[in-house]
């Protein structure tokens, strides 16, 4: 077994655990006292941006090797097929939910349906599309001109971390035009172009072969400010607004990413390779089982919500994996 498959496995491992602990943030209430949504709040929301570290960290490893274009077609037609796919599967709970919102009038619900596919992207599918946006200039521009991105991706998420979980608290809440147009300033533009930067640092930071130990306390810290910068926040605005950037939030998945890297030595197993697989499985589909198992359990136990999601989408990994197995026999025959 090679250093590079030992040391990357764990990356497989840590996204699996991202994905399964941020199902809480989607099936949690208002209660500030319930474990899934204190997980949720101070765990899991580092879950996606750690998924969009990893993007910008292969990303820069790659356009090293290949033509960056190449590189860009590829991913891009990757990360198309997968929306479109369960855009379609979701297709027929969120058009009736859009249909029934604006009266049963089906030109508005069709308009308004399709606007939120391409600024909301439905179904926690936002990662997709804000990964399709932010993937374009970052492998164009970024990957040789690091420093110079970095700077103009801190900008813009210094600005979407304002109109998001600190609108309330500046007042940048009375900005409808904004929120209007784009909804959130979770998307492309303002929240995942700074984590791929990241990504392409950690990506130079890990091959230097830094001190684990300060890596270590680094992220200790990290994470200290950013649990005291959460708990401010959630303090601060109404129950249930929509409180996804951080200013901390950079800083605690740098330290967290690359001590990690630093640290962890995982051998490939079958394990490893499962979570490889589950990992966006298990994101993509918790959308429509959450919906099916609240219809049938309710939401009073979201500890048993959340454990049904997570293994409906762990058995979902497994049935997709045995039929690319038999579909590859029945060609071959």
């Amino acid at each position: 077994m090679n250093q590079k498959a030992n040391r990357y496995a764990q990356i497989d491992v840590l996204e699996f655990v991202f994905a399964i602990l941020i199902v809480c943030l989607h099936i949690s209430g208002n209660d500030q006292e319930s474990i899934v949504y204190l997980i949720g709040q101070y765990i899991s929301r580092i879950g996606v941006p750690f998924f969009f570290t990893v993007s910008g960290f292969f990303a820069y490893q790659k356009v090293k090797s290949e033509l960056p274009k190449v590189y860009l077609k590829r991913q891009e037609v990757k990360l198309v097929r997968i929306f479109l796919i369960w855009t379609i599967i979701y297709m027929p709970i969120n058009f009736r939910t859009v249909f029934v919102n604006y009266d049963k009038n089906i030109v508005q619900a069709i308009f308004a349906y399709v606007r939120s596919l391409i600024l909301e992207a439905p179904s926690y599918m936002w990662y997709l599309v804000a990964l399709m946006i932010a993937l374009i200039p970052f492998v164009i521009y970024g990957t040789s001109h690091l420093t110079k991105y970095t700077i103009g991706a801190l900008i813009f998420y210094i600005i979407g971390t304002l109109l998001n979980s600190y609108r309330t608290i500046v007042g940048f809440d009375s900005l409808n035009p904004f929120y209007d147009l784009f909804v959130t300033s979770r998307n492309g533009i303002f929240f995942p172009p700074i984590f791929l930067a990241i990504g392409g640092w950690v990506n130079i930071i890990y091959r230097k072969k830094k001190d684990i130990k300060m890596w270590g306390c680094a992220s200790l810290i990290a994470y200290i400010l950013f649990v005291i910068e959460v708990t401010y926040v959630i303090n601060q605005v109404p129950k249930g607004e929509d409180c996804s950037m951080y200013f901390s939030l950079p800083i605690v998945t740098m330290m967290l990413f690359t001590w990690a890297l630093l640290t962890f030595i995982i051998r490939e197993s079958k394990i490893t390779s499962f979570c490889k697989r589950a990992s966006l499985t298990v994101y993509c589909s918790q959308y429509g089982f959450i919906f099916v198992w609240r219809k049938l359990i309710g939401n009073d136990n979201e500890f048993m919500l959340w454990l049904l999601v997570v293994l409906s989408g762990c058995i979902l990994t497994c049935g997709i994996v045995k039929f690319k197995k038999c579909f590859s026999r029945f060609l071959r025959k």
